[in-house]
C-alpha cells in the first residue's frame, strides 16, 4: 500500500468514500476517460488492498442503540496471548470495533448497545478477559459523528466542474437527538446483507436476501428516506500512500454551543482531516486526520490549538495501524 497513487486513483478514492455505490461510468465521465480504465484502476486498488471494507453508514441511534467506545492502556502479551484475547472478544455479538494502535492508548473496541446495562455487562466481560492487562481505561459514550470528503488526496475545491457534481462533502452519521424507528423483516433483511457490503448491486442484494430486485430497491429507498442509512462509503485501511492514520483526542473546557460548531467547521475545512466525533466522558471530542509522520500530526496539532487555546485542555492521540473489526451495524439475530 505504499505504492504511488495516480490521479485516477485518487479520485476514485475520493469519490468512493463519499459514495461507494457511485457508478464506475459516473467517475469515467467526470474524468473524461473510458469506463474501462476506470475499472481497471479500481480493480487495481482492491488486489492490492487499499480499502478494508465497503461500509454503509448506518445511522444506529435510529435503531435504538448507542456506541461505547473503551480505550484501553495495556500491558505487553505475547503474540499468542494477544491473539486469544481479540478472538474472545470478537464474539461479543455488540461489538462493532477493534482497533490496533500506539500511544497514549493502544487497544480499541466500540459496543452498539441498545441500553446501558447489557453495556455495563459487557465492558465488564471485556475486563474479565483482558484481566490483569489493563495499565489504564476510558469509556466515551458517543453523541454525534460526522464524516468529511478527503480534501488530502485532492485539492478539489479548485476544480469548477466539481460543483455540477452532486455529492455530499460533510455526512452526518448520528445526531446527539434521535426518534428511533421499528424496522419490517424486509428492512432487517436488507440492513444485515448491506451494511458491510455497501457495494453490491440491487441484483446481488436480491440474490442474497431472497427479495426482489424491486422489493430490494424500493426498501432500500426507504431506509434513506426513513434516514437509517446516511450513505456508503470505502474504508481505507490504515496506511495508504505512506500516509498514517491518526486519531486525536481533545478535552475541552465548558464552551457554547455556537464555539463548537465554529471548532466543526474548521475541522471540516482542514485538509488532513476527515471525520469527528462528539462524545461524553474524559474526552469530548476526536478527530480523525491522516498524515506523513508524527512531525506533521504535531503540525495539525499545533494549529488547532492555536485558533482554539482558550477552549482546549489538553490533545492525546493515538496511531491506528490496524482494523480488526469495524462495522456502524449489529445484526442482533445472528
Amino acid at each position: 500500500m505504499g505504492q504511488e497513487l495516480s490521479k485516477i486513483d485518487k479520485y476514485l478514492i475520493y469519490f468512493l468514500s463519499l459514495n461507494c455505490r457511485m457508478k464506475l461510468t459516473k467517475i469515467a465521465k467526470f474524468l473524461n476517460t473510458s469506463p474501462a480504465r476506470v475499472k481497471y484502476h479500481y480493480n487495481n486498488l482492491i488486489k492490492n488492498n487499499f480499502f478494508y471494507k465497503f461500509l454503509t453508514l448506518v445511522d444506529y441511534r435510529r435503531l435504538g442503540f448507542n456506541a461505547y467506545s473503551i480505550y484501553y492502556r495495556l500491558k505487553d502479551q505475547t503474540e499468542e496471548e494477544y491473539e486469544q484475547i481479540i478472538e474472545k472478544i470478537k464474539k461479543i455479538p455488540s461489538v462493532a470495533d477493534i482497533l490496533e494502535c500506539e500511544g497514549v492508548y493502544n487497544f480499541h473496541v466500540t459496543l452498539l448497545e441498545k441500553n446501558m446495562y447489557n453495556a455495563a455487562q459487557n465492558i465488564l466481560l471485556i475486563r474479565q478477559i483482558l484481566e490483569n492487562l489493563i495499565i489504564d481505561e476510558v469509556i466515551l459514550i458517543y453523541l454525534r459523528s460526522e464524516l468529511f470528503d478527503r480534501k488530502l488526496f485532492l485539492e478539489l475545491e479548485k476544480e469548477q466542474k466539481l460543483k455540477h457534481f452532486k455529492v455530499s462533502q460533510r455526512i452526518l452519521i448520528i445526531d446527539e437527538l434521535e426518534e428511533t424507528i421499528e424496522l419490517n423483516k424486509e428492512e432487517e433483511k436488507l440492513l444485515a446483507a448491506i451494511a458491510n457490503n455497501a457495494e453490491l448491486s440491487i441484483k446481488e442484494l436480491s440474490q442474497k436476501t431472497g427479495l426482489s430486485p424491486s422489493k430490494v430497491a424500493t426498501t432500500l429507498k426507504r431506509l434513506e428516506r426513513e434516514k437509517v442509512i446516511k450513505g456508503y462509503i470505502a474504508k481505507l485501511n490504515p496506511n495508504i500512500e505512506n500516509l498514517e492514520y491518526f486519531r486525536v483526542l481533545v478535552k475541552l473546557r465548558n464552551i457554547s454551543p455556537s464555539k463548537r460548531n465554529q471548532f466543526l467547521d474548521y475541522l471540516f475545512s482542514h485538509p488532513q482531516i476527515y471525520r469527528c466525533l462528539l462524545t461524553f466522558g474524559e474526552y469530548d471530542l476526536t478527530y480523525d486526520a491522516r498524515v506523513k509522520n508524527i512531525v506533521e500530526l504535531r503540525k495539525i496539532l499545533s494549529e488547532v490549538y492555536s485558533k482554539f487555546r482558550n477552549e482546549i485542555v489538553k490533545q492525546d492521540w493515538i496511531k491506528i495501524y490496524k482494523i480488526i473489526a469495524y462495522t456502524f451495524y449489529i445484526d442482533e439475530k445472528n
